[in-house]
């Protein structure tokens, strides 16, 4: 049993540091050098682009992987096996359709895989994405990009006015 649960703890940590280095990675360093480069609509429709083509990779590769990454599967399982617990409420009022929607826009500001995740959850194995899981995908990228587009855009003029 705790072989187990710290063989899932260990596919969970990789996959998570692996998720958050490459997100790291693309957010800081690429995402202001390319701003800088081509302004915020030519540089913010490129990392447009690009994020929604990385993102894409990581819903296949998380999909394949059978890991919980993020914990959210998790989450799920407490709110069904829990529902009378405090621990059952909290996630309930997470997943609930009110909360849910602001968290998931939280999360598409700090990763848009993060936050379709979130919504949509694991696909089952043999199944594809539907129409409305691309729509969703390309939605929460549009509104994750949107968001770092802005805030790059006014932390490079804060820099360019103070130095």
């Amino acid at each position: 049993m705790a072989r187990v649960f710290f063989k899932k703890l260990g596919a969970m940590g990789i996959g998570y540091l692996s998720l958050e280095l490459v997100s790291y990675l693309f957010d800081w360093p690429l995402y202001i050098w390319v701003i800088n480069q081509w302004g915020p609509y030519t540089g913010g429709v490129v990392m447009t682009i690009l994020a929604f083509g990385l993102n894409c990779v990581f819903v296949l590769v998380y999909n394949k992987t059978k890991a919980d990454w993020l914990g959210f599967e998790w989450l799920r399982l407490k709110q069904d096996t829990e529902a009378n617990t405090r621990m059952g409420r909290l996630t309930r009022f997470l997943l609930g359709r009110r909360m849910k929607w602001v968290v998931a826009s939280y999360l598409s500001y700090r990763d848009p895989f993060k936050a379709f995740v979130f919504l949509r959850g694991r696909i089952p194995s043999p199944a594809r994405l539907t129409k409305s899981d691309w729509k969703l995908l390309f939605g929460i990228n549009l509104l994750g990009n949107l968001i770092w587009v802005i805030f790059v855009y006014v932390i490079l003029e804060i820099a360019q006015k103070i130095f």
